[in-house]
């Protein structure tokens, strides 16, 4: 996801809807795994 904000930035501008959106939306998930305990986080990236 993280990759995909920063083509559509880079094409359309990072002000543009899409590129917020596509922020916003990665923050979320974000937060959501900080939110994590660290043993979930663990299993999650392995």
């Amino acid at each position: 996801m993280r990759k995909q904000m920063i083509d559509v930035a880079s094409e359309q501008g990072y002000t543009s809807c899409e590129s917020v959106r596509l922020s916003q939306e990665l923050d979320s998930l974000i937060n959501e795994y900080l939110k994590l305990d660290p043993q979930s986080r663990k299993q999650i990236i392995d």
